[in-house]
């Protein structure tokens, strides 16, 4: 059998295979369907210092290729993690890394800092990208300056493996990527999600709670061009590229589920416009 070890900076991973944060919940939900400690590791929900509810409904959109969601980093604080949820992961053979965000760098710091010494957390990865938040976080992950102060911040009171999760909705990642390995990342994780927007082509609307979402969707290659994503950037961190497939999606598919829906809703709403005129 093939030997799968992987090293990222000094961090033993049994083989390649992670998950990303936000898409496996705390990786317990999921042990009825598969045997977790198959994986080289998980990566949990985000978790931030202080109870949140997250963005008003709806914040989830299905597209034929994809999701989108606005969930707004949902969770109920570290506290209830490090109680609650820690000691329910400690039966799982495989790293537990937990995701942690925040609005500010006391935030991040102070979460950071009640992760560091919990037993059965082996990482952290350093939200710093979250498209949706409305305090900071798109702040932290888009400007050198900031990336630096809060990984470094971080840096100071957690001494295990920093992860730290890169935006894509940046001029150059490749700028942001090296400073937070000035800073004391350990290591960068690419990426989080893209910026899309849903309108309802009826009431002109969008159709999440919110107009900035996240978009777990990998049809815009295209759009890679401009946003200046690169997919694996020229720094000497250990890099963890964050993927998803969508079988079946293709030009044809897109113009028959969502090109013509939304020429027929055009031509529906200019007759409409017609008649009231």
């Amino acid at each position: 059998m093939a030997d799968l070890t992987t090293n990222l900076g000094g961090f033993q991973l049994k083989n390649p295979v992670m998950t990303a944060s936000g898409t496996f919940g705390y990786g317990t939900e999921f042990s009825d369907f598969i045997d977790i400690s198959r994986l080289g590791g998980i990566i949990v929900k985000g978790t931030t210092l202080h109870h949140r509810e997250g963005n008003a409904y709806p914040r989830m959109a299905e597209t034929p290729s994809g999701m989108l969601n606005a969930v707004g980093l949902q969770n109920r604080g570290v506290e209830y993690f490090a109680e609650k949820i820690n000691p329910t992961l400690a039966a799982i053979n495989t790293n537990v890394i937990v995701n942690v965000s925040g609005s500010t760098v006391e935030d991040y710091v102070a979460t950071a800092e009640k992760i560091a010494y919990l037993p059965n957390i082996n990482a952290i990865e350093l939200n710093i990208s979250c498209p949706n938040v409305k305090q900071g976080g798109m702040a932290f992950g888009t400007c050198t300056h900031a990336a630096e102060e809060v990984v470094s911040a971080v840096r100071k009171v957690y001494p295990k493996h920093l992860m730290v999760k890169l935006s894509p909705n940046v001029t150059d990642i490749v700028e942001i990527a090296k400073a937070a390995q000035f800073a004391g990342a350990d290591s960068v994780s690419l990426i989080n999600t893209l910026l899309g927007m849903a309108i309802n082509a009826k009431t002109r609307r969008p159709v999440l709670s919110t107009v900035i979402v996240l978009v777990i969707f990998l049809l815009g290659i295209i759009g890679y061009s401009y946003l200046g994503v690169r997919e694996y950037p020229s720094v000497d961190n250990p890099i963890i590229t964050v993927s998803v497939s969508y079988p079946g999606a293709n030009a044809e598919i897109i113009e028959n589920q969502e090109v013509k829906i939304i020429e027929f809703d055009r031509r529906f709403l200019d007759k409409k416009v017609a008649i009231l005129n």
